[in-house]
């Protein structure tokens, strides 16, 4: 896998199935720039403890800080190993942003991940992650009871479902994350 660097600092090394770098990848473009490809930077630069936080929201930061017990390393997702495949399950739309389910498949396991984005600013605004043994995703968006938005039954990388909120979802959202709005 092969990342391009937007990053201020200058790209130190590519190496054929791994990356090798001292500082941030870039800024994490999960909007305009590729879901797949900006989330695999984002989880490497979280592998080497170098995560990037020019487009991550406080809270965002803060949930990072937190959870790496203020390292902004986290050694479990290291433990997991190269990435494999990167895999969008659900994606709500709402009027200036999303929230995304992925699962992403390591060599040596898988976490599923929910991420909040907003578009304009383009900015990570909050996400959570959670190993997985199998069955359906750990975590996914709020979805109203009866509503026809399922997760693809095949976890490989299949099609992306995506959806426009319903105006109360929409109205949960602006409350929570007012950016999007």
């Amino acid at each position: 896998m092969i990342f391009f660097s937007r990053a201020k600092a200058p790209f130190l090394a590519i190496l054929v199935g791994s990356l090798a770098v001292t500082q941030a990848i870039a800024t994490y473009q999960l909007s305009s720039g590729g879901l797949r490809a900006e989330m695999g930077k984002l989880i490497h630069d979280m592998m080497s403890g170098d995560v990037d936080t020019d487009n991550l929201s406080p809270e965002a930061v803060y949930t990072l800080r937190r959870i790496s017990k203020g390292t902004m390393r986290f050694p479990m997702i290291e433990a997991l190993g190269r990435i494999k495949a990167i895999c969008p399950t659900v994606v709500l739309r709402y009027k200036k942003g999303r929230e995304i389910s992925l699962r992403v498949e390591h060599e040596n396991g898988t976490l599923d991940w929910n991420i909040v984005i907003s578009d304009d600013p383009e900015m990570l605004l909050n996400l959570v992650f959670f190993p997985v043994t199998g069955g359906p995703p750990a975590v996914l968006p709020y979805v109203r009871p009866g509503s026809d938005i399922l997760p693809p039954t095949d976890f490989g990388c299949g099609p992306i479902i995506s959806t426009q909120a319903s105006q109360d979802e929409l109205a949960r959202a602006c409350n929570k994350w007012p950016e999007m709005c």
